[in-house]
């Protein structure tokens, strides 16, 4: 995959999905051949890493087209998942026409989505020429060169040749725009591995019978995996396991938040014995018995009762340990927690409350899922859905001192219908007692009646979970609950409610604090894993005039492409910033530099995003930018190189430019990106090595070299282009990390030496998250050698798998070849850390600072040690020692603002972090409020809004935006906007409070 592109490969990503689908599921290996009156139907099952995406079937007949008998193949593809009734689906059908002596006469193919339909045909005409057309279109004649084989032929190819080491030929992918595909088949023993020309470097293979019929197929591209199934088997993979396992109940109580005590009898067929939960203090189990349980949950108050902190560990130390997937270990898992405990009362129940708000507001839900991620994932997407997000928050609580397990059950639900519903939530040890804690529900209690713990899940082990989520939901959908008899407890009177709150004395930041936004928290946005992906406009017409301009970028139509770019940006509000920047750069990858350059014209505040502007001229941006007519060719060629390699011409290319590649480094490095798709890398590399000269700071030039170099196997080479540019100070940190990874690969291959190469390749893998196999390739090496680098590498490959006990023997093994190593040192601080050892970890910290006293990075960690003892003074000393070194880091800058509380400064503070990371959240919610108190409602919108692409999903950001609606007069929006805050979260009090005022 490294002779290509990152962004290239980002792009072609989806459609190679399909295309390897395409290919594994049949299409080209029918057992029938053109003698044949048999139809022929094969299905298949489709997943990604284990997780069924959905089915696909092949048809094979004879029949009739334009009064001549033909072959005809269909290919059916369905990708499809279920969440709560609602599909997220793609479906394709593909058809295949071939003559009986298997020459190629015409593919249909049509594609089906949530958001668009498309239909075209490629045709083939007697003199051997083709033609494309679409849907009420004219034809287009196009190029192709070589045999082209359909799937009879392609058959016919692999029955004849099928002792061959090497099968070769050339066939349609009819996804990627009816593009050539070159297919090389390498026998090896049972299978065959197949290389594509459409994505190199990516393992492919099949198992084929004698008959030469397809029986299995792997593909190393996202772990595509194809099984050969029956047809119940493969439709039947497409279900909604969430939608089934709801449970109906005829009973029905109004306001359950009102009972004091409810007795519920479960019945399911097969109940096993001392299956149920018995821990649980407020839940306790009556009777099992005839596959019936009688369970009663009590309500429990906890608010006015003090918990020691932390509780009492004896019996329960496995529930503080991590684990697969409560890896707490993480450092942003470790900073987060630890952040959320600063300046709370040691309180067990204030802590569990805190960290469980934290969970609610701040990591977005998504739909619910089968597939699990790691506490460590969830925290670092900022989203997950429920299960994910619980298994987040038991990681923190264990983090905190808490011990936390997860119990699977059902919630009881009025909306839209009385049912009882799969739910998962966390047990925490409270004082002497396990209590619920569910973070879906912000301030909820620690103890709810509406919740009926079925399972102790092993969520918290170190197993796969899965395919044990599945089993639970299968279970729930056979399951009956009825409801016995229950009491109420008195209700709340309206008068109870805190009406005393007022914009001027509420306190905005510290509910902003309590809500979650910890000092160290940065909330990245995401890339899109397609560059074509821009941020979603305000509304419907904007938006469908930004899909038609990149759907006409891909078609090479420019100028209609600029044209629907200019009506979707002219209703873009002129104070998003936020957006005009993600604009700017998409637009300047696509080569249109006049629009992006209109973006940046729009800017309003340059002490925030003057920072941002400078980086995106240096990575995107040419010293000669084209006039307008050569930035359409240029932006045409470009669109080509991407989406239609098929349709570059090199002679008029060539001619189109002339001699105008001598003074213009943009022309250079097109003619380059043509040349190294082309496959030409002496000129690739050539027309490069320009544009480099003539344009040294251009990032995007120096990875297209160092792609050009690896393509040549020039590893040396383009290694050292990678790490001229890592020395740069690239404020894009998904940038850096990438080159970082593409580097340590390249080492990996230039390596003569096998201990170098395993190191390098260690490297890869430990930034890849496969700890496994860099932990194997490091043991090996210390057989046989003694090496300090060695040493340390599988150090830090233990301490991200969190055995801390071999981390620790490793690193004192480093030590004992050179005492005085920093790295071994700060690791044994870092170990000590992340165990709550700060007094250990700032002794580590301090003594490997010795030996580097200009190390910001270590006396950042120092600092933190002495936030967290809660020697404030010492930490606030050591942050302002951190920007001396390092005036760019923001850590040390926000816990400035919060050891500080000075709210003038704050604020050119929070400036001075978003000029470096404008995706840090805290800050725009913190500029947000100081404009409020300033009542300065126009800078408030715009900070908020600027706010709204990073996650809008918050009732803080709602309650905010009533705010300003209330300080302008607009009653009736601070209404919406109240109301949208309480049904992201019915108990959020403050928006509460304003709405009663308003009424």
């Amino acid at each position: 995959m490294y002779n290509i592109s990152m962004k290239s490969l980002k792009r072609i990503m989806p459609k190679c999905i399909l295309f390897l689908i395409l290919l594994f599921t049949g299409l080209f290996n029918i057992a029938l051949c053109a003698d044949s009156n048999l139809v022929y139907e094969q299905y298949f099952t489709s997943s990604i890493n284990g997780e069924k995406i959905g089915y696909s079937f092949v048809e094979q007949k004879l029949t009739q087209y334009n009064n001549q008998n033909v072959i005809l193949t269909h290919k059916h593809i369905q990708q499809q998942i279920k969440k709560f009734g609602l599909p997220v689906e793609i479906i394709q059908d593909i058809n295949f026409y071939e003559t009986t002596d298997l020459k190629p006469l015409r593919i249909e193919f049509s594609s089906k989505s949530a958001d668009s339909k498309t239909t075209s045909y490629l045709d083939f005409s007697d003199n051997g020429k083709a033609f494309i057309s679409a849907q009420n279109s004219n034809p287009k004649e196009i190029a192709l060169t070589g045999n082209i084989l359909f799937p009879c032929a392609i058959e016919k190819l692999f029955k004849e040749k099928n002792q061959a080491p090497i099968i070769e030929y050339t066939t349609i992918d009819p996804e990627n725009n009816f593009r050539p595909v070159e297919i090389k088949a390498t026998k090896d023993k049972d299978r065959y591995n197949i290389s594509l020309s459409i994505l190199p470097n990516v393992q492919n293979s099949q198992w084929r019978d004698i008959q030469g019929r397809v029986t299995k197929e792997y593909s190393s591209f996202l772990g595509i995996e194809q099984t050969l199934s029956t047809k119940d088997e493969a439709i039947s993979t497409i279900t909604d396991i969430f939608e089934k396992s709801k449970i109906s109940t005829a009973g029905k109580i109004s306001n359950i938040k009102s009972v004091k005590e409810i007795t519920y009898k479960i019945s399911l067929a097969n109940f096993p014995s001392g299956s149920l939960p018995d821990f649980i203090n407020s839940q306790r189990i009556i009777q099992i018995k005839n596959n019936t349980a009688y369970i009663k949950v009590k309500q429990r108050n906890y608010k006015d009762q003090v918990f020691k902190y932390p509780p009492k560990s004896k019996n329960v130390k496995t529930y503080l340990k991590p684990t697969l997937y409560l890896d707490y270990q993480d450092k942003e898992i470790e900073l987060t927690t630890a952040k959320q405990l600063h300046n709370i009362s040691k309180d067990s129940y204030k802590i569990a409350k805190t960290l469980a708000n934290y969970v609610n507001k701040e990591i977005k839900t998504q739909p619910n899922k089968t597939k699990i991620k790691k506490a460590s994932q969830t925290l670092t997407d900022k989203c997950g859905d429920k299960t994910d997000k619980t298994i987040l928050l038991a990681a923190m609580l264990r983090k905190a001192h808490i011990p936390a397990r997860i119990v699977v059950g059902v919630k009881y639900d009025t909306t839209p219908e009385t049912s009882f519903n799969y739910h998962c939530w966390v047990v925490a040890k409270i004082g002497n007692e396990w209590s619920s804690l569910d973070e879906s529900v912000f301030e909820q209690d620690l103890s709810t009646v509406d919740y009926i713990a079925l399972a102790d899940a092993d969520f918290a082990l170190n197993k796969p979970m899965d395919e044990q989520l599945i089993g639970y939901l299968d279970k729930l959908s056979k399951m009956k609950i009825n409801f016995l008899d229950f009491s109420l407890v008195e209700a709340i009177a309206p008068s109870d409610i805190d009406n005393s709150v007022k914009l001027s004395d509420m306190g905005i930041f510290d509910y902003i604090k309590n809500a979650g936004l910890s000092a160290d928290e940065i909330d990245y946005k995401k890339s899109s894993n397609d560059d074509r992906k821009f941020l979603q406009l305000s509304n419907i017409t904007s938006q469908k005039y930004l899909n038609q301009a990149y759907n006409a970028y891909m078609k090479n139509d420019i100028d209609s492409s600029i044209s629907n770019f200019e009506k979707a940006f002219d209703l873009t509000p002129i104070n998003d910033d936020y957006s005009n920047i993600d604009y700017a750069n998409k637009l300047s990858s696509l080569g249109l530099f006049t629009l992006a350059k209109s973006r940046l014209a729009n800017i309003s505040d340059y002490q925030i995003w003057e920072n941002k502007i400078e980086n995106l001229y240096k990575m995107y941006l040419p010293k000669v930018t084209p006039d307008a007519n050569e930035e359409k060719i240029c932006a045409g060629i470009l669109s080509r190189t991407s989406y239609s390699v098929e349709s570059l011409d090199l002679h008029d290319i060539e001619n189109t430019f002339n001699n105008k590649y001598k003074k213009s480094d943009y022309i250079n490095y097109v003619l380059a990106r043509v040349y190294f798709v082309k496959k030409d890398d002496k000129k690739a590399l050539r027309h490069i090595n320009k544009a480099i000269a003539q344009n040294p700071n251009n990032y995007l030039y120096r990875i297209l070299k160092a792609n050009i170099l690896a393509s040549k196997q020039n590893y040396n080479a383009a290694v050292n282009e990678l790490s001229a540019l890592l020395e740069r100070n690239i404020n894009d940190r998904e940038l850096a990390y990438g080159i970082k990874l593409h580097k340590y690969y390249m080492l990996s291959l230039k390596s003569k030496k096998p201990a170098e190469r395993n190191y390098n390749l260690a490297r890869f893998y430990l930034m890849s998250n496969q700890e496994e196999r860099a932990k194997q390739l490091m043991l090996k090496n210390i057989e046989t050698r003694r090496n300090l680098s060695d040493y340390n590498l599988l150090a830090r490959v233990y301490f991200n798998s969190s055995d801390f006990a071999n981390a620790t023997q490793t690193y004192e093994k480093a030590l004992t070849i050179k005492e005085k190593d920093i790295t071994a040192t700060e690791g044994l601080g870092n170990i000590a850390y992340i165990q709550h050892n700060y007094k250990k970890a700032c002794e580590q910290y301090e003594k490997a600072l010795s030996y580097n006293k200009k190390s910001d990075k270590l006396l950042l960690k120092i600092a933190n040690c002495k936030r967290d003892m809660s020697d404030d003074k010492q930490a606030l000393e050591l942050y302002y020692q951190v920007l001396k070194l390092d005036p760019e880091n923001f850590f040390a800058m926000y816990n400035i603002t919060q050891l500080n509380k000075n709210d003038t400064e704050a604020k050119a503070i929070y400036k001075k972090i978003l000029s470096i990371n404008p995706n840090f959240a805290p800050a725009w919610l913190g500029l947000t409020r100081a404009a409020l108190i300033e009542k300065n409602t126009f800078l408030a919108r715009q900070y908020l809004l600027n706010m709204s692409h990073i996650n809008n999903s918050n009732p803080v950001y709602y309650y905010y935006s009533g705010l300003i609606e209330i300080m302008d007069e607009n009653y009736s929006y601070a209404r919406r906007d109240f109301n949208t805050a309480l049904q992201l979260n019915p108990n959020f009090t403050p928006a509460r409070v304003e709405l009663e005022k308003l009424r």
